[in-house]
């Protein structure tokens, strides 16, 4: 799940880069795959989302996206590769109560053996699910692989650009990227030089996340024991 984070420095200004890029990948839609270009993407606002087109849906194939900006005589497109964030919030999600539930029903096999009690078999359902579930990520990653370098090569030949990868960021630092700029202060309140920032709706929607995986930890073993 780990994302690479690259910099392609174009020596075309910002709005030539976006046109050579929005007719260089085809649109995502019904009659995408009658199309011969091999790349799939959106390029608005100078924002760029890519995906190498596949016949088969592959729900973990890697993602380049990013936002070309303003450089010296040219531009700069700064961009990541890895998986759609929404597919890692639901995978990350997957496997934690996945993860749980699975060591509920190994608790509740090892209480049932200890007190020499018949065991159900069915409490290893959860454990059946998880390691599916780790199977159909494994062998979408490997069905995947290539396909982020294939991305950033093939936007550094359209922007006639050399890539160069750059440290991995945070989690902090990405989502600090996701919010939407700052509102002005009210006339009259004085500026402390720090803007206000304003959580945007990727980042509400990563907490909630985050409180329904706790509020399930939580509840479950208490239903456990109401249910008895």
């Amino acid at each position: 799940m780990a994302q690479r984070v690259f910099e392609l420095v174009s020596p075309f200004p910002p709005e030539e880069c976006e046109t050579r890029l929005r007719e260089a990948v085809v649109r995502p839609g019904v009659f995408a795959g009658l199309d011969a270009r091999p790349v799939l993407g959106t390029v608005e606002n100078r924002r760029v989302s890519l995906c190498k087109k596949e016949w088969r849906n592959n729900g973990f194939r890697p993602f380049l996206r990013g936002r070309l900006e303003p450089h010296a005589d040219g531009a700069v497109l700064r961009c990541r590769t890895g998986l759609h964030p929404f597919t890692r919030l639901w995978l990350v999600l997957f496997l934690v109560l996945g993860a749980f539930v699975a060591l509920v029903g190994v608790a509740n096999i090892s209480r049932a053996l200890a007190a020499d009690r018949p065991v159900d078999l069915r409490m290893l359902g959860p454990c059946g699910l998880l390691a599916f579930g780790l199977a159909i990520w494994l062998a979408g990653r490997y069905r995947a692989r290539g396909e982020g370098q294939f991305l950033v090569t093939f936007a550094a030949e359209v922007l006639g650009a050399e890539p160069r990868e750059l440290e991995p960021e945070s989690l902090l630092t990405t989502l600090r990227q996701w919010s939407p700029p700052p509102y002005p202060r009210p006339r009259g309140e004085p500026d402390d030089g720090h803007p206000e920032w304003v959580p945007s709706f990727p980042v509400l929607l990563v907490v909630g996340a985050v409180g329904v995986v706790f509020v399930a930890c939580a509840g479950l073993p208490i239903l456990t024991v109401l249910l008895g």
